[in-house]
């Protein structure tokens, strides 16, 4: 499975990130709610997952996820985007910890679902 961004979508995650980390997080949720209500579809291998997934799958991508001088150099980047439907779909949440799952894993499990 081959999770795509488009630039549009990479440029709103990085306005997304910057509010988060460098002004109100107030604003970032709606930014966020913004870009899950404009691009739909780069958040359907998340829509089906729970609450505990989409946080396991968050916690093995970070290991793994390069986000670096504020771009994202290429995709699967999947760190931002699961940032992005946390904050968007569910209650603020305090994400740290292994629980011991890769985010393909849980990832692939999602697009099954999808496809049944």
């Amino acid at each position: 499975m081959v999770w795509e961004i488009s630039d549009e979508l990479a440029s709103e995650i990085v306005t997304y990130e910057h509010e988060w980390w460098n002004g109100d997080r107030a604003r970032a949720r709606v930014i966020a709610e913004e870009i899950v209500a404009r691009h739909p579809s780069a958040f359907d291998v998340l829509r089906p997952l729970s609450l505990e997934d989409c946080v396991k799958a968050l916690d093995a991508c970070r290991g793994e996820c390069a986000w670096s001088d504020g771009k994202i150099k290429k995709f699967p980047q999947r760190e931002p985007l699961i940032n992005v439907w946390l904050l968007a779909t569910f209650p603020p949440q305090n994400i740290s910890g292994s629980m011991g799952t890769t985010p393909a894993q849980v990832l692939q499990a999602a697009a099954d679902a999808l496809t049944e």
